[in-house]
């Protein structure tokens, strides 16, 4: 029986050590809001705040908006702006000690500077090895709009909810896609991110995990090792390029995005993959971790799953693949393909270039090329149960189809 890889049983590993975060999280975002009596008021540019603060108007500056120096402190934006008039600097700093905990609170608005929330820095060196993240950033309810980047981190948690970040880049760590910097874990909830650059970025063992949320435009890169989760989201004209680690999709719908795998592996379930312009949806030429697809549908594109030489099994079970030109599509590879249906596609629905495969319990009705085409160099262990009726002739190359 062909094991799938799941992205739940994948992910717990990775999400046991994080169970402390999460309980501060909750902690934060609940915890009753103080009196504006009882905390500091930021009234101007470039103040520091070392205890839970509020502010007290909109600010408009040239260089950094606020800084937060102490730990556990809550900045409550309470409906106002910060907003650059030059487009550089920093919105809000969080400057703390290592390992210290700070909460941006909504609504409110943070425009128009370099970085909307920065926080790279700490106090303190060396680092201390009890402490495992620079900092825990949360934030809740605030608007990241038309900044260069919405949150800049670097070995640190953060947990966004509730929140838009709008700009060039969205969530990440300094230096463009050839950064060796970890973004540390990054948790996206009930949130959305509007970017042109990198939606989503980080390396070197980083986490990034998007639940209930939008992303649109941009890029989602990972590299290094990086683990990327996405459940139950809304993924629109993105690029995803996993160069290392795990990636996992399920029960969301992908609108013109793609995903490219190299050295890496992941799990695709329960998606809905559309295109309106054709292309790729997923180019896998991973030679790490296995590749499952699961209960996916694809329509629209001109190669739906598409798999290079790959040193790592790809197992294709119990997919729909409609009006794409060609619905799978394999060079030197190995793995399963079963119980998939294939309708309505303009090209051969399944195409086996070589390596081994086992095939099995597929459908293919009305195709505008073959229902499979197995030819060259492939190995074909032949499971049965593969119908195809309706399609270009031959009905099947390669393998045994029945009409019904």
């Amino acid at each position: 029986m062909v094991q799938h890889l799941r992205l739940s049983s994948r992910f717990s590993v990775t999400c046991v050590g994080l169970a402390f975060a999460l309980t501060s999280f909750t902690m934060a975002v609940t915890a009753p809001a103080a009196h504006a009596t009882d905390l500091v008021q930021i009234t101007t540019c470039g103040q520091s705040v070392n205890a839970d603060a509020i502010l007290m108007k909109n600010l408009t500056c040239a260089d950094d908006g606020l800084a937060i120096t102490g730990d556990g402190v809550t900045v409550d934006l309470d409906g106002h702006v910060i907003r650059s008039t030059t487009g550089t600097g920093r919105g809000i700093v969080l400057d703390g000690p290592r390992g210290s905990t700070a909460t941006v609170r909504g609504p409110g608005n943070v425009k128009g500077f370099q970085t909307g929330i920065d926080a790279l820095e700490y106090l303190g060196f060396p680092p201390q090895p009890a402490s495992p993240y620079r900092h825990h950033l949360i934030v809740d309810g605030v608007r990241l709009l038309d900044n260069m980047s919405g949150i800049q981190v670097l070995d640190s948690l953060t947990d966004v909810t509730a929140s838009t970040i709008r700009g060039t880049n969205g969530i990440g760590t300094p230096g463009g896609p050839s950064s060796t910097a970890s973004a540390g874990v990054v948790n996206l909830d009930s949130s959305s991110v509007k970017s042109t650059g990198a939606a989503l970025q980080s390396s070197l063992g980083g986490e990034m995990y998007v639940r209930h949320s939008q992303v649109s435009g941009g890029t989602i890169y990972q590299g290094s090792n990086t683990h990327v989760g996405v459940a139950d989201s809304t993924l629109k004209e993105v690029r995803i390029y996993a160069v290392d680690g795990f990636i996992g999709i399920e029960r969301s719908l992908m609108v013109d995005t793609s995903v490219s795998l190299v050295v890496t592996g992941g799990s695709f379930n329960d998606n809905v993959i559309r295109s309106t312009r054709g292309g790729v949806a997923f180019d896998d030429g991973s030679g790490g971790y296995a590749t499952s697809f699961e209960g996916n549908r694809f329509s629209g594109w001109d190669n739906a799953i598409q798999i290079a030489s790959s040193s790592s099994r790809v197992d294709i079970t119990n997919n729909r693949f409609d009006h794409n030109v060609t619905g799978i599509l394999t060079q030197c590879s190995s793995g399963a393909i079963r119980s998939n249906t294939l309708r309505s596609n303009t090209g051969d629905a399944i195409v086996l270039g070589c390596g081994q495969w086992a095939v099995g319990g597929n459908r293919m009705f009305s195709n505008g090329g073959s229902g499979i085409n197995a030819t060259g160099l492939v190995q074909v262990t032949d499971e049965g149960g593969n119908i195809a009726r309706g399609n270009a002739e031959p009905q099947c190359v390669g393998v045994v189809c029945l009409s019904r």
